[in-house]
């Protein structure tokens, strides 16, 4: 019967298969070096042009590699995964390295993120997951690893996500899904990051923005939905979220608009049909490209914008 075990012995790339009882063996070399994850400065493993399948959860991981003068594997803060071809984070590598503070895995090919694979990366703060192709961010992903404070979901390809992606996260501040292909976002998936203060989801095909979307993010500074597919904004999206300094929503069909020779009345009409909240009780801010003039109901000119 296998057993699920975290060896660390200095090896060579190889491959042990699981065969009459015995577990998979996952064995590769870390380059070691002093290198940067997002915020996170420190002693770094990258490992580089691994091609493994770890669906199985009966396998172990030795790392192998020539660490730094007075370094050992308790002094690794940051692991980079690059260029490699894996299904999911080797959960064990948390054991190999057990004060990794920054992730980095960047054009890994397909990845299934599921909760076992961060058991034991309690000391996980910092995420950086881009360029690979992960479809569906489904439930839970990161349950176990409850001290992220910054993550990025940049460029994945992700079509979807589940119902409660973040769940366990209330103290990430920084989270980013920017350049994917995500068309529903709820004010549930996002319940769970009590402590947001950026949220940043450019770059998606979302169609709708709920009403009261931040309702459970009260601390939320930046939200940034620009080049999405918006036609409708529920009544109160923001209204509760009285620290936010930066909205950003062009790039959507029923936000941007060239208006000419129109009076403010019929801008706001038009935008109505974005905003289903109208009449609007907040102030409304144009950003105007070439020039804009404002009459009034007496068709007397009040100013003109260069």
């Amino acid at each position: 019967m296998c057993s699920k075990t975290s060896l660390t012995f200095l090896a060579l790339i190889s491959i042990v298969a699981c065969v009459n009882g015995q577990a998979l063996g996952f064995e590769f070399d870390c380059l070691y070096e002093d290198a940067t994850i997002l915020d996170i400065f420190g002693y770094t493993c990258t490992l580089t042009d691994i091609d493994y399948d770890f669906s199985s959860p009966f396998y172990f991981i030795r790392v192998g590699g020539e660490h730094l003068e007075g370094r050992t594997n308790a002094d690794v803060i940051n692991l980079r995964i690059r260029n490699s071809t894996i299904n999911r984070i080797p959960a064990n590598i948390f054991n190999v390295f057990p004060n990794v503070e920054g992730l980095e895995v960047i054009n890994c090919g397909t990845i299934n993120f599921i909760p076992p694979d961060f058991y034991f990366a309690d000391r996980l703060r910092e995420v950086y997951i881009a360029d690979n192709n992960i479809t569906t961010l489904g439930n839970s992903a990161f349950t176990f690893a409850f001290n992220i404070e910054i993550l990025i979901l940049y460029q994945n390809q992700m079509n979807s996500l589940g119902p409660n992606p973040f769940i366990n996260l209330g103290r990430a501040t920084f989270v980013s899904i920017e350049n994917n292909n995500i068309t529903v976002l709820t004010p549930r998936m996002l319940r769970p990051l009590l402590s947001l203060k950026n949220f940043v989801a450019s770059g998606n095909r979302i169609e709708e923005l709920e009403g009261r979307m931040f309702a459970n993010n009260p601390d939320l500074e930046l939200a940034h939905f620009e080049r999405n597919n918006i036609r409708a904004i529920g009544p109160s999206f923001l209204n509760i979220n009285p620290n936010l300094e930066s909205l950003r929503l062009s790039g959507n069909a029923c936000i941007d608009g060239n208006f000419d020779n129109v009076t403010l009345t019929a801008i706001r009409e038009a935008l109505g049909e974005c905003f289903r909240n109208s009449p609007w009780g907040t102030q409304v801010s144009l950003t105007v490209v070439g020039s804009l003039s404002i009459f009034d109901e007496n068709d007397n000119l009040i100013t003109r914008i260069e």
